[in-house]
Formats: structure tokens, sequence, C-alpha cells
């Protein structure tokens, strides 16, 4: 089935405006509040998710698929797996920064002072996550 190039510039737009937007989503969460805490990390989890079953779905289909067709641009092909790797490693401290946030808030013995200061490295991360993603994207729409 062929695919349609607008529908990657519509998965693309959503992957940029969640991940822009996610600072501001967890800046929102105040100390203590452990639910809504719980609500933004399953709603980066799920965003997460998506980002990286895009990714294994063009690893697996769309690259081996474009080195075939396009060897000519084998080297742009293969700057997009890199950065898929690139991205795959932010995902992951992404993750564990999510899991401190939650831990953090959770412990009766962590200070405000601490839970702002995990939360704020949280989102440090899912900046760096978002500029990977956003660079990679623009990439890979200007390129491939």
């Amino acid at each position: 089935m062929p695919t349609d190039a607008f529908e990657m510039a519509v998965v693309h737009h959503v992957f940029r405006n969640e991940l822009e937007s996610a600072p501001a989503l967890i800046g929102s969460v105040q100390p203590g509040q452990r639910r809504r805490l719980k609500l933004v990390a399953g709603h980066m989890a799920n965003v997460i998710a998506a980002l990286h079953h895009h990714h294994m779905v063009e690893d697996e289909l769309l690259w081996p698929k474009l080195h075939a067709r396009i060897p000519v641009r084998a080297e742009d092909i293969q700057r997009m797996e890199i950065e898929h790797q690139h991205i795959a490693k932010s995902v992951v401290n992404v993750e564990l920064r999510l899991a401190d946030s939650i831990a953090t808030t959770g412990s009766a013995k962590a200070h405000i002072a601490s839970q702002a200061r995990v939360a704020q490295m949280l989102i440090c991360e899912v900046e760096a996550l978002a500029e990977l993603v956003s660079d990679h994207l623009s990439a890979e729409e200007e390129l491939l």
C-alpha cells in the first residue's frame, strides 16, 4: 500500500508538538502532585512509545526499500538510521528522569527543592529529546 507523504508530515507535526509542549506540561506539576505527575508521565510514555513504533517501522520497512531503490542516497539514509539510535538513547534518559521524578515526588522525605531540581533535570532531558527529534524529522522531510 503506498504511503502519502502528507500523512508522514502530519505524524511528524504531532511528535514535534507533543515534545515541544512537554516541558511546560511537566513544569505545571507542583511538588507533591504525585497523581498529576503520573498522568503526565503516562502521556510522555505514550508519546515515546508512538515515536519508537514510528522509527521501528521506518527501520524495518522504509530504509531497506530506500536503500534498494535509491542507492545514491545511501549516506542520507544511513544518517537517518544513526539518528534513530541517538534518539533512542535520549529517550532512555527521559525515561530514567521520569522514574526519578515519580520516585522523588512519592517520597515523604523528599524536600520541595529536591522535587523541583529533579523536575528541572527531566525538563532538560525532554528539551534535548525534542531538539533531536525536530532536527531529525526536518532532515528526513528535506532529504528523503
